[in-house]
């Protein structure tokens, strides 16, 4: 059991032994993060508790690996709707498995893969909202409900909400099934423009908060800005990471580096520490699914001859799940493990399998239009 696993089995007999009122509950737990926020991932750890006694984090440990191979399997059935290619199948399912980052977590009594399934749910009901329309209120009801129970399973749940915000809507006001590439090009390009302001503006507008956490405007939160506001001060980049770290910041400047720092190292490879044979192998594993994931994004842009709407909507929804956590993460704190970077791990698979199909099809395409011109 780690750390966070102990502080989870003491808040969970805390729970218990409130019979599992929420209020006595927040009342009785002092933490960084509202207490609140770790209420339904608290719960599982109790009824556990209750259940199975001593054996409780065994049980933890059965629920992290279905949810696992649930995960898993709900990753295979969006490739194969998606592409409907064995080969694309297979590269999804075998490098999901060999991602020793994401089933690193199976065995320890912690959250991550649970919360991360809840996430990936989440993502594949939104992406399907326009694949079956006569669905669409009944899928809509199930993404207000998961997104309910995961604001109270983990704080990290802004990403996840925003990402629902922005992605709903356009149902509404932008037609997804549209077979028109230069309106998804004009789309993306406005998409694109929008961001560089407004991300630079956020980032600029935090390290004034971490610079002035005494600053800070709201009656909540106020303790966490303290807390977050000291690492900045320190230079923190990864926790407990000091190869890492900066000289301490002296301007809004130099804490907007840091953030910005803080968003590349949320996908770093390796560090440091880690040992020759675990890098290589994250290199092995990582080097492709981001450079496949580079190139799917760069299809984004294409005019003619790119992905089906279908395809370019998932790219663009995996594109954006994926920012959206990196950059709350780098915001708020780069974990020593990367365990923070556990939810975006299944949509940056997909978006590798996206990617993989994309420079395959353009392959067989040259292909076979070389062999028309010999003929």
């Amino acid at each position: 059991m780690s750390p966070d696993s102990f502080r989870y089995s003491i808040w969970a007999d805390i729970l218990i032994k409130y019979n599992f009122n929420p209020f006595d509950f927040v009342a009785n737990v002092d933490f960084l993060w509202p207490p609140y926020f770790y209420y339904n991932w608290i719960t599982i750890a109790a009824i556990n508790k209750v259940l199975l006694g001593e054996s409780w984090g065994l049980g933890i440990v059965v629920l992290n690996l279905l949810a696992g191979i649930f995960a898993a399997l709900l990753l295979l059935k969006t490739t194969w709707t998606l592409t409907e290619k064995p080969g694309c199948a297979i590269f999804a399912g075998l490098f999901l498995l060999l991602c020793h980052d994401f089933f690193l977590w199976v065995p320890y009594v912690l959250s991550d893969i649970l919360f991360s399934l809840i996430c990936f749910s989440i993502f594949i009901l939104i992406t399907r909202l326009y694949q079956q329309p006569a669905e669409y209120l009944k899928r809509v009801i199930w993404i207000l409900i998961l997104i309910c129970y995961a604001m109270f399973f983990r704080p990290s749940w802004p990403p996840l909400v925003m990402f629902a915000i922005l992605s709903i809507p356009l149902i509404f006001f932008f037609s997804l099934k549209t077979v028109d590439p230069n309106e998804r090009h004009n789309f993306i390009i406005r998409c694109s423009l929008l961001a560089c302001i407004f991300i630079p503006a956020i980032i600029f507008y935090h390290s004034y908060f971490m610079l002035h956490p005494d600053k800070w405007p709201f009656p909540f939160l106020g303790s966490t800005i303290s807390y977050l506001s000291k690492d900045y001060q320190q230079g923190i980049v990864i926790w407990a990471r000091p190869e890492t770290y900066h000289s301490s910041p002296s301007g809004i400047l130099s804490f907007a580096l840091i953030s910005a720092h803080k968003m590349i190292a949320f996908f770093y490879i390796s560090v440091d520490s880690f040992s020759f044979k675990h890098a290589l192998y994250n290199y092995i594993i990582f080097l492709p699914l981001y450079g496949l994931s580079i190139f799917a994004t760069t299809r984004l842009f294409i005019k003619t001859d790119g992905p089906s709407p279908e395809k370019w909507w998932c790219i663009f929804f995996c594109v954006l799940y994926i920012f959206l956590f990196a950059f709350f993460h780098a915001l708020q704190q780069i974990d020593f493990d990367f365990r923070y970077r556990v939810p975006c791990l299944l949509p940056l698979v997909l978006l590798a399998t996206l990617g993989f199909n994309e420079l395959m099809t353009r392959f067989f395409k040259k292909t076979s239009n070389r062999k028309m011109h010999l003929l």
